[in-house]
């Protein structure tokens, strides 16, 4: 993850991950991403890293859907 030492600049990482995430469910691809946080922001990323980072949140949405965990008094239909 040598990327992320490009990163200093950034006050908060978090940003960059939601940002990610955002234009990814916009529909961008990891290469148009790429190319928008560069063009931006002046951050370059690999692809790698960009997709760590939506699989690592897709992983996670669909273990939470998975486990069809319900609030309680919640009712399943």
């Amino acid at each position: 993850m040598d990327d992320l030492d490009d990163l200093d600049d950034i006050d908060d990482i978090d940003d960059i991950d939601d940002m990610i995430i955002l234009l990814n469910a916009g529909g961008m691809t990891g290469r148009d991403i790429r190319h928008h946080l560069a063009a931006t922001i002046g951050t370059e990323l690999s692809r790698e890293t960009i997709s760590f980072i939506t699989d690592a949140v897709l992983d996670e949405t669909e273990s939470t859907l998975s486990s069809n965990h319900f609030p309680t008094g919640a009712q399943s239909t």
